[in-house]
């Protein structure tokens, strides 16, 4: 278990109190979604980054990317795992069940299997806090589709996601928060992919302000998850309520 970014309340309240039970990211690590432009799911990726594509791989990466690669089985959709560093004009790539050392211009042809390549560009980047030779990679190749990033996984004993939760933080004040439109084309993607799963989507918000994370209190989302595929013009939601986030992680 990892943290995307030093700065998340809602992380190092995980480190602390050793909820090995929750999966996260480093800022190094993307669990990622990609799905055409109408939030259909089309392919997984696991995506970390080095110093040297000659560096050793960390254990927690190794950790993470078995924990991926048993939630993609879970959810039943193609995974490829990308390895790259700064720099590098090759990436190493796990697919086909085996790692090989691809150009970009030949992970792209991956990704044309799945008919993710577009003109133009992504309609959302995936955090405003990533910045990286793979995403910038990514935002001038695969063009208009959609892509959302995991935030927040929870597992069982067996390691097998059980829960997925998206986090977000702004100044707004918890009783005036709701989720943005805009995100709602991303949501569609993560509904679309959990929906035939008893795997439940929620949102946590909480308060930030002046570089602070508020979490004694925090905010609770669910998605509906129905049998059917849905656009972003069909995603419901239900606020729960104001929860302290002992009574959500714990």
């Amino acid at each position: 278990m990892t943290i995307r970014y030093s700065g998340n309340g809602i992380y190092k309240y995980i480190i602390k109190n050793n909820l090995n039970n929750y999966v996260t990211f480093t800022d190094k690590e993307w669990l990622l979604l990609y799905g055409d432009e109408n939030s259909k799911p089309k392919l997984m990726a696991y995506v970390y980054e080095t110093e040297s594509m000659k560096s050793s791989t960390p254990q927690n990466v190794i950790n993470n990317g078995r924990i991926a690669y048993k939630f993609s089985k879970l959810l039943d959709i193609p995974i490829i795992l990308i390895h790259f560093a700064p720099g590098s004009t090759d990436v190493d790539v796990f697919w086909d069940n085996e790692w090989e050392t691809n150009s970009y211009a030949e992970l792209a042809n991956i990704f044309s299997q799945f008919n993710l390549l577009r003109k133009g560009y992504t309609g959302k980047d995936v955090n405003r806090y990533l910045s990286s030779d793979f995403h910038a990679w990514q935002r001038n190749t695969l063009g208009n589709i959609t892509v959302s990033d995991f935030d927040l996984l929870q597992t069982d004993i067996n390691g097998l996601v059980t829960r997925v939760f998206e986090l977000k933080r702004s100044f707004y004040e918890l009783e005036y928060w709701k989720p943005f439109r805009e995100d709602y084309k991303n949501f569609a993607l993560l509904i679309n992919v959990l929906r035939n799963t008893s795997i439940n989507l929620n949102i946590i918000y909480n308060q930030f302000k002046n570089g602070v994370d508020y979490i004694s209190k925090v905010k609770l989302f669910e998605f509906e998850c129905p049998e059917t595929a849905i656009n972003k013009n069909m995603v419901v939601y239900e606020e729960k309520g104001v929860f302290s986030i002992d009574s959500i992680l714990n």
